[in-house]
């Protein structure tokens, strides 16, 4: 009986393990669940807000304009914010105006004037970049591509494939 429970102790430890395993790999090849934390994509999303991250098989042919992108750059911070522009884009900012490739980008989920430049106003995205902005786009309200630049593909963690409840 000793070495019943003992086996079965093992079996619980073991079984335990595996799961704690498992969970940490889907979360560092597969899924990731991220917490929205700050204002910069306000009105879509909200502080405390929590999403499901895809990060697997993400390659600049299947992050597309609009796609929210979970991302890391110089400053070693993650970033949650929406791609506006595409890699070979040119990107400016003119009269608070978001022009991608000469045509002004209408967006329901910002206010229509409130892109606003911050040191730069025009960049020509590079064949492994992409634009991405929050959301709340009054100045110093989301540090995003207008304050570090383009996001580079191989800085993309993934992509938000859904918002959790």
């Amino acid at each position: 009986q000793k070495q019943k429970n003992r086996n079965l102790i093992k079996l619980i430890i073991f079984l335990f393990l595996l799961a704690i395993f498992i969970v940490m790999l889907i979360n560092s090849f597969l899924f990731t669940v991220v917490t929205v934390d700050g204002d910069s994509m306000q009105r879509t999303l909200f502080d405390g807000d929590r999403l499901l991250v895809k990060k697997i098989g993400i390659n600049k042919d299947n992050i597309d304009v609009d796609d929210l992108i979970y991302f890391k750059v110089n400053d070693n911070k993650y970033y949650l914010k929406r791609v506006v522009a595409l890699p070979g884009d040119v990107v400016e900012i003119v009269n608070s105006r978001l022009i991608i490739n000469g045509i002004e980008k209408t967006e329901d989920y910002t206010r229509g004037d409130a892109t606003q430049a911050y040191d730069k106003n025009k960049w020509i995205l590079k064949d492994d970049e992409f634009f991405a902005l929050g959301d709340n786009r009054y100045k110093n309200t989301s540090v995003d591509s207008r304050a570090f630049g383009p996001v580079k593909i191989e800085s993309i963690e993934g992509k938000v494939i859904r918002k959790l409840k």
